[in-house]
């Protein structure tokens, strides 16, 4: 079973450098588990990456929009960028899968969750 969502995160460039993946979830409505999800997914560890040389030169900023799956085991998976950052989006969808999660449990069971990460950047 797979259940739709969507996480936001906003990360400036000096709190890209050290910090955990900080975000807000939301289970999109109409979702078996939105209902009864039992343990909603919160980051366990995650390793977002400082912004590229490449990216501080260009003053790189925006919002990229990755959508993922959260597997039963936690891990980030089967990515797909929908809206890019020039100059960081690889490196966004690297440590999204670097990125582990406790898995969403519904009915007693690890079950796997589609997220849409958005990720906003300011390398200046």
């Amino acid at each position: 079973m797979i259940c739709g969502a969507y996480m936001h995160a906003s990360f400036s460039r000096n709190q890209l450098a050290g910090s955990g993946l900080a975000a807000l979830l939301f289970l999109a409505p109409g979702c078996a588990a939105h209902r009864t999800a039992e343990t909603p997914p919160a980051p366990a560890s995650s390793t977002i990456p400082s912004c590229t040389d490449e990216a501080k030169a260009a003053h790189v900023s925006g919002k990229a929009v990755i959508q993922c799956v959260i597997k039963a085991t936690g891990d980030v998976r089967d990515c797909v960028v929908k809206k890019p950052v020039p100059l960081m989006t690889e490196h966004l969808v690297d440590a999204l899968h670097r990125s582990k999660f406790p898995p969403v449990v519904y009915k007693g069971k690890p079950i796997d969750v589609a997220y849409t990460f958005t990720i906003t950047l300011d390398c200046k």
